[in-house]
Order: structure tokens, then C-alpha cells, then sequence
């Protein structure tokens, strides 16, 4: 009987130190390819910084010649600013966003919705928003104590206007 407890005894030694071993191993595998996972993620990062770098780098060197270019035109031989050329070309800037001559003399919408946003501080911002089915077409008004404001998006001419009446006023 002393003999049969002894053997008994030992085989679950050995069955319980395998069992032990095979946790430890799993354990060791887990710990592993979390490890290898952290590694390889910071590989990528690194990789994609640096990528994100050298593509950046022609851009910022092409932007400050630019800036060095216009620097001089627009520099007097003192040193000083010639605003005369600086305003020209400040204004050639603003009229090349000026569209107006492009758009049609109405547009007609298929569908709206009426919206009421509430922001952060509870202030209640009513707006209706308008579709078109046939065309790539959508505006949004929003009308406030003011006046109005509609902000029109035409894909199928390439324009977005924003028209406002404000006091009695309106403008494109």
C-alpha cells in the first residue's frame, strides 16, 4: 500500500509539474508576442515619421524660396516694404476667390430638413438644410436675430458661395 501512495504520489509530481511547465510556457508565449507587438508598432511609427520627414522636406524647402522669392520683389532696395506691390498682389489673391460671375441666377432644390443644433452652452442654433436629387447640389441657411446667412456647396459647377442679408444688406 506504502509502495502504491509513493508512486501515486509521484505521477502527480510529474503530472502537476508538466501542467506547470505548459502554463509557464503559454504565459511566456503571451508575454512574447505582446512584447514583439509593442516593438513593431514602434518600428512603424518610426518608419512612418520618417517617411512623413523626408516627404515634407522638398515641400518646406520649395515654400521658403517662395517666401525668399516674394521677400525680394516686394522689398525696396532700402529694405523697406513696398506695400504698393504687396497690396496689388494681396488683391489679386482676394478677386481670384471672387466666383460670382459663375453662378446661375437661381437654383432649385428637390428636398430640405430643418435642424436644431444645441452647442455646449445650450445656446439653440435653428438651420435648413437643402438638396437637390438631379444635381450635386446643397446649401444650409441659417437664420439668425441679424439676419440670414446661406452657405451653398455646387459641385456640378465647381463653386461654393456664401450669400448674407444682415440689417436690410445682402452680399455674395
Amino acid at each position: 500500500m506504502k509502495q502504491f501512495q509513493f508512486l501515486l504520489f509521484v505521477t502527480l509530481l510529474c503530472v502537476s509539474t508538466g501542467v506547470e511547465a505548459q502554463l509557464f510556457k503559454k504565459i511566456q508565449r503571451e508575454a512574447e508576442r505582446k512584447m514583439m507587438k509593442k516593438v513593431e508598432d514602434r518600428i512603424v511609427e518610426e518608419v512612418s515619421n520618417a517617411i512623413v520627414r523626408a516627404a515634407y522636406k522638398p515641400i518646406d524647402k520649395a515654400f521658403d524660396n517662395m517666401v525668399k522669392d516674394y521677400y525680394a520683389e516686394d522689398t525696396l532696395e532700402n529694405g523697406e516694404v513696398d506695400w504698393t506691390k504687396v497690396n496689388a498682389r494681396y488683391d489679386g489673391m482676394i478677386q481670384s476667390f471672387d466666383a460670382s460671375d459663375k453662378l446661375p441666377e437661381s437654383y432649385t432644390f428637390d428636398l430640405y430638413m430643418d435642424v436644431e443644433m444645441v452647442d455646449y452652452e445650450g445656446k439653440e442654433t435653428q438651420s435648413t438644410m437643402f438638396y437637390s436629387k438631379g444635381s450635386d447640389l446643397f446649401a444650409m441657411q441659417q437664420n439668425e436675430e441679424s439676419g440670414s446667412m446661406i452657405i451653398l456647396f455646387d459641385g456640378d459647377n465647381n463653386l461654393i458661395g456664401m450669400f448674407k442679408e444682415e440689417k436690410g444688406e445682402k452680399t455674395v
